[in-house]
């Protein structure tokens, strides 16, 4: 009896559901993301909804602040993303593919997470193809765990542009993170030699 109420409710639930055209879904998704000028967040709180709304989403590394987060808010504060990290609700993640000329994971997209729901945005990556340098860096974080980068240094023996660029590139395949939004701003902007 009652699996057969369930079912009637279901069904009604269902009639009650009706498509709607193209434009008018469009003009509901601008105004959800805050993207229509009548709906757009304002300062840091609006930054912080924001974030929290697109959590997971995987977008150009360098395109966050100068793109998706100004769109959708007004003053928006980029020290809220640090006090997001620092307070541990976040992190970020890069994302990246293999260049094909240096055949090595090269940054092309980053995502902000809730702390601790990384698994349920983030696939298992198989052992990524890495420069010697990335695999001396990744070894030496398996090792001593978050290190500073003259520790790294000390441990690896690599030189500060070597180690840069080995750090990105582990940001890349989503084996390395940091906990400020500065260390995204160096990463972001650092290019290899």
């Amino acid at each position: 009896m009652l699996e057969e109420a369930r079912r009637r409710e279901l069904a009604e639930a269902r009639r009650r559901v009706q498509p709607v055209e193209q434009h008018a879904f469009a003009y509901f998704l601008q105004r959800w993301q805050h993207v229509d000028p009548t709906t757009r967040l304002e300062g840091t709180d609006g930054t912080v909804a924001a974030v929290r709304q697109l959590y997971g989403v995987a977008r150009p590394a360098d395109a966050w602040e100068r793109d998706y987060f100004p769109s959708r808010v007004q003053g928006h504060d980029p020290d809220a993303l640090s006090h997001l990290c620092a307070s541990g609700e976040m992190v970020w993640v890069g994302g990246g593919r293999v260049d094909e000329t240096a055949g090595t994971p090269a940054l092309t997209s980053l995502r902000f997470v809730r702390r601790g729901a990384g698994r349920a945005w983030l696939a298992e990556a198989d052992e990524p193809p890495l420069a010697d340098a990335a695999a001396r860096v990744r070894d030496a974080l398996a090792q001593h765990g978050a290190s500073f980068v003259t520790d790294l240094q000390a441990v690896t023996g690599l030189s500060t542009y070597a180690l840069r660029d080995a750090l990105r590139e582990l940001v890349a395949v989503g084996v390395a993170t940091n906990d400020t939004v500065d260390a995204l701003h160096d990463v972001v902007r650092w290019r290899p030699i």
